[in-house]
Parts: C-alpha cells; structure tokens; sequence
C-alpha cells in the first residue's frame, strides 16, 4: 500500500512540475476592451415587435470588424451570438435613447468582458405600403458609440 502512494505522489508530483505556468500572453492584452459600434439599425412593424436588429463593430482587443445580426430578437432580446465568435449582445431598452446594447466578449467559460451604452438612433416613419408592412427602420445616428467592456459583475436580471 505505501508502495501505490508513493508511486502516485511521485508520479503526480513530478507531472505537476513539468507542466509551465500560464504565461502573460494567456491573458487580454487589457483589463478592459474597447468596442466601436457602427451601421446600427432596428426594424420595428407597427406592434413595436422587432423583426431585426443589425451592426457591425471593432474590438480594441482584435482590431478587425465583425457584424452582428439578430432575426426577429424579441425585446428585450436574448442573448444574441455574432456569427462564430465569442462576442454576444442583447438588445435592451435604453436608459436616454430608444434602444441599448449589452455587450459581451466571452474570454473562458464563464468569464468575460460585458458593458452596455445606449444606442442614439433616429427612426423613419412607418410606411403605409405593402411592401414596408407599417414598419419603420431605426438607424444609428453620429456613429461609432463606443462601449468599453471590462471585468464585473453584470447586474441582476440584465
């Protein structure tokens, strides 16, 4: 029996020592990520239900432009994947402005950077023929809106 363990302890231990701790560049470049919002629209019918939500933005973390798209989100909405990366919304209420996002970059499971930021749009009115369906469409206005996400505790029931 004192043969096994001390087998395993050797096994184990020496196994912990061989593996290298995490370094630096494991982690984000920042505690904090910039994200610039652009070409921000809603589409809304006549029943304020939201048919689509879409923008693009870039990451100070990544330096490229994504787009994000949610089809018929709900409001407020889910949460909302932009294609296959990591990046997540929801479409919110805003606090001054008609709509908000909230914005999430997920970094490991269960860990990340959110932030939210209003979004100032202006909206056309809505059409009366039958191809617009009495919706109208809210666009962004005086883009980029930047929102600067980081490491906190989102707020309950966000």
């Amino acid at each position: 029996m004192q043969l096994i363990l001390a087998t395993v302890t050797a096994l184990f231990g020496s196994s912990a020592l061989a593996v290298p701790a995490p370094q630096a560049t494991d982690r984000p470049k920042s505690p904090s990520e910039t994200i610039e919002i652009s070409n921000f629209s809603v589409r809304q019918l006549q029943n304020s239900t939201i048919t689509n939500v879409n923008f693009s933005f870039i990451s100070s973390e990544d330096d490229k432009a994504l787009d994000c798209e949610g089809i018929n989100p709900g409001f407020p909405s889910t949460v909302i994947t932009c294609g296959q990366s990591y990046y997540r919304f929801k479409l919110r209420k805003g606090i001054k402005t008609q709509f908000a996002l909230a914005f999430f970059h997920q970094l490991a499971p269960g860990f990340g950077f959110w932030g939210y930021s209003d979004i100032p749009v202006s909206c056309d009115d809505k059409g009366s023929d039958a191809e617009s369906l009495g919706a109208s469409t809210c666009t962004q206005i005086d883009p980029p809106t930047v929102i600067i996400i980081e490491v906190s505790p989102p707020l309950i029931n966000f």
